[in-house]
């Protein structure tokens, strides 16, 4: 599913790349998708529009999945960075000594 057409879904939606507005999408996605299964799960769902409430279930899901993996992927390099960071400034945690450096002076 194209972010298009989850705004279209989603009353419109906002625009893509503003973060704090894909997470109000993807929340919309989830309501929707809850709404769906509830709707699937109910004797009261018409069996001809099962294929129809199916389908948009599937797109919702795909289209949360491929959120949730370039969030991660975001994250990852996020991580990344601020570990390149804090290994360039000093800050990164100190290396344990190896066993075959001998014996540490400090220790006398």
């Amino acid at each position: 599913m194209t972010d298009e057409q989850i705004d279209e879904q989603t009353d419109g939606g906002p625009e893509v790349g503003d973060t704090a507005d894909d997470g109000a999408r993807f929340g919309a996605a989830l309501d929707e998708l809850q709404r769906l299964v509830a709707e699937l799960e109910s004797d009261r769902l018409d069996v001809d529009h099962l294929t129809q409430r199916v389908q948009r279930a599937t797109e919702l899901v795909l289209w949360c999945r491929e959120r949730l993996d370039a969030t991660r992927f975001q994250v990852e390099e996020l991580l990344v960075r601020l570990d390149d960071l804090g290994d360039s400034d000093g800050l990164g945690e100190p290396d344990e000594p190896d066993e075959t450096d001998g014996p540490d002076p400090l220790d006398t």
